[in-house]
């Protein structure tokens, strides 16, 4: 099964990079899933390489199979990228949380 995805993995990653925005891996994570995705653009805020998902280079199959490959290998990882992924994604979306720590930073800035 594998085999036959490995094929089509570099085709499927043409262009892939254009339209990814980052929504799909925040729905990922409040869901409690790994993602992988590219190392550029604003990805990595989202997806911690090794904490909360796998990052590849962009348009490097290989690097996307040998990523897939991983996670499907253990389910520990998964797991455990899945659970951080979900925590993660809730302190960072969380409008409170998020307030508070625009508030940190803004009177921060006034006692300078």
């Amino acid at each position: 099964m594998l085999q036959r995805a490995s094929s089509n993995i570099e085709r499927a990653t043409q262009g892939l990079n254009a339209r990814l925005d980052g929504e799909i891996f925040r729905r990922a994570a409040a869901a409690g899933l790994p993602a992988i995705g590219p190392g550029h653009n604003a990805i990595p805020e989202i997806i911690r390489h090794g904490e909360t998902g796998l990052l590849v280079t962009p348009n490097d199959g290989t690097a996307l199979e040998e990523a897939i490959r991983s996670l499907f290998a253990s389910a520990p990882l998964r797991r455990r990228l899945g659970a951080r992924a979900r925590e993660v994604n809730e302190v960072t979306t969380n409008p409170q949380a998020y307030m508070a720590r625009l508030t940190e930073i803004i009177n921060a800035a006034r006692m300078r």
